[in-house]
C-alpha cells in the first residue's frame, strides 16, 4: 500500500491522496450529521407525540374500565327494569350509525 501511495504522490503531486482523504472525511461527517439529525427527530417525536399519546391511552383505558364497572352494576340495581341509562345503552348497541360530531 505504501508503494502505491508513493507512486501516486509522485505522479499526481499528492493532490489525489489529499482529495481522497478529504472525501472519506466528508463522507464520515455526513453520516454522523445524518445520524444526529435522525436521533433528534426521534427524540422530538417521542417528546411531542409518543409520550402524550401514551398518557391519553392510559387515561382512556382507565375511563373505559370505570365505565365497564358501572355497566356491570346495572343488573344489580332495583330499578334496572326501568333504568333510562340501560335502555339508552341497549338502543345504541343495536344502532350502527356514528352519532359523534
Amino acid at each position: 500500500m505504501e508503494i502505491i501511495s508513493l507512486i501516486l504522490n509522485v505522479i499526481f503531486g499528492g493532490t489525489l491522496m489529499a482529495t481522497l482523504v478529504t472525501l472519506v472525511t466528508l463522507k464520515s461527517q455526513a453520516r454522523k450529521s445524518k445520524a444526529e439529525a435522525e436521533a433528534k427527530i426521534l427524540e422530538n417525536w417521542q417528546t411531542y407525540i409518543g409520550d402524550p399519546l401514551k398518557k391519553e391511552i392510559k387515561s382512556l383505558r382507565n375511563e373505559v374500565s370505570k365505565f365497564r364497572k358501572a355497566i356491570d352494576k346495572i343488573s344489580g340495581c332495583i330499578y334496572a327494569d326501568d333504568c333510562p341509562v340501560r335502555n339508552e345503552l341497549q338502543n345504541t348497541a343495536g344502532d350502527t350509525t356514528d352519532n359523534q360530531p
